[in-house]
């Protein structure tokens, strides 16, 4: 069965078109939000070098505050995000340019921050001159597996950001450390990883390391941290992907993400 709807994304109206059946549901129509910052033309059938469980695998790993069972659009994204351009910051990339890839969009609006956000703040200081969808989406590269945030004006944390961003998507990972000695931890971070953290929990201790999502041409990194006189010895947390949730509904969660809860 084919169903029509018109629905209004960020202040432009699309005609939407969705196959229905078999509990699934695919969008046949172009998706455009915040007057065209973010493009995304469905594509029917192809054979991605990504698949869509890899895809999910990715996803469910991205650091976002997304939760929630989504269905992603395979197709043709195109971004026209300001600022970034073909030599970016460290935090930002290049355009989308009719990039295939799978795309999660979720609508979460206005998240995390609470009292560590300036007073007042609440929301954009700076209105978009087109009016926000309010979105967020994970986007999947389907040829190189390269993962990418797209953000809508106002979403994020404190009020996000007054216009749209396009920032390139990171995981976290509980990574395997080795006591040196009586005074030295041992932490093996994996390739383009940076240290995120060591958490000294009640049963466990964690160290956790954050990577980008796709491809990389570094190499494996060790770093070591002072013990800080704790005189309590507790047990590596386990190591592993620490996943988010953001679940497509036709892919089982990865078996390898961590349980926190042991900790």
């Amino acid at each position: 069965m084919r169903l029509w709807a018109v629905v209004a994304l960020g202040g432009l109206v699309v005609a939407t078109a969705s196959c229905t059946g078999g509990g699934k549901t695919h969008t046949t129509a172009p998706v455009i939000l915040d007057g065209g910052a973010l493009e995304i033309r469905p594509v029917q059938g192809g054979h991605p070098a990504i698949s869509r469980e890899q895809a999910a695998a990715a996803a469910i790993e991205i650091q976002t505050f997304v939760t929630g069972e989504i269905t992603p659009i395979f197709g043709l994204a195109t971004t026209r995000v300001p600022g970034s351009a073909s030599k970016p910051a460290a935090s930002l990339v290049a355009n989308l340019a009719g990039t295939l890839a799978w795309v999660y969009v979720a609508h979460p609006g206005q998240y995390g921050g609470g009292a560590s956000c300036p007073a007042g703040v609440s929301g954009p200081q700076t209105p978009w001159p087109t009016p926000s969808s309010g979105s967020l989406a994970v986007i999947v590269n389907a040829q190189s597996g390269q993962g990418y945030v797209y953000r809508s004006p106002g979403v994020g944390v404190c009020g996000g950001s007054p216009a749209p961003s396009l920032t390139r998507a990171y995981r976290q990972l509980s990574v395997p450390w080795t006591l040196v000695g009586t005074e030295t931890i041992r932490i093996n971070l994996p390739p383009c990883a940076y240290l995120g953290g060591f958490q000294f929990g009640p049963r466990r201790w964690e160290a956790t390391a954050t990577a980008p999502i796709g491809p990389c041409k570094g190499k494996a990194t060790v770093r070591v941290l002072p013990l800080a006189g704790r005189a309590n010895r507790h047990p590596p947390a386990p190591t592993g992907p620490i996943c988010w949730q953001l679940r497509d509904p036709a892919v089982p969660k990865p078996d390898d993400c961590v349980d926190r809860s042991t900790y």
